[in-house]
């Protein structure tokens, strides 16, 4: 009976432990790390940070290529992206990946972009980016 408690009580620890070594952090500028991406693919690198303001035309495209949110612990982030237009999200791309990820808008209007990590899992502090659209060839909402 002994020996069947000891190994109920090591693996419960070892779950406990698995799953405390990957958590959000607690400093929210401090887990993300500087992002950079280009405009229409052939601009030149932008790089920013959370609660940036873009203006763009319909044609425009946003190309990520690079970006993180660091999980404190052994795991890396998944991320999705909600883009919010007038307080309803518009478009969920899930999953996201900062290496092949891509926004573009079709129609005029204010937007708010919420990149959105998880580390294991849970729901960590997102990312805001804004974006101003305009221009010909943009339908109107």
């Amino acid at each position: 009976m002994k020996k069947y408690f000891f190994i109920l009580v090591t693996l419960l620890f070892v779950n406990v432990t698995v799953h405390a070594q990957c958590t959000c952090g607690t400093a929210p500028d401090a887990q993300w790390t500087e992002m950079a991406a280009r405009k229409n693919r052939t601009g030149p690198i932008l790089k920013f940070k959370c609660e940036n303001q873009f203006v763009f035309t319909c044609r425009d495209t946003l190309w990520f290529r690079t970006g993180r949110y660091r999980c404190i612990g052994t795991c890396a982030a998944t991320y999705k992206v909600n883009i919010i237009r007038g307080g309803t999200v518009v478009r969920t791309i899930d999953p996201f990946s900062f290496t092949t990820g891509f926004l573009s808008f079709s129609e005029t209007g204010s937007y708010k972009v919420e990149l959105r990590p998880s580390c294991n899992g849970t729901s960590c502090t997102s990312c805001y980016l804004y974006f101003t659209v305009s221009g010909a060839g943009c339908r109107t909402p």
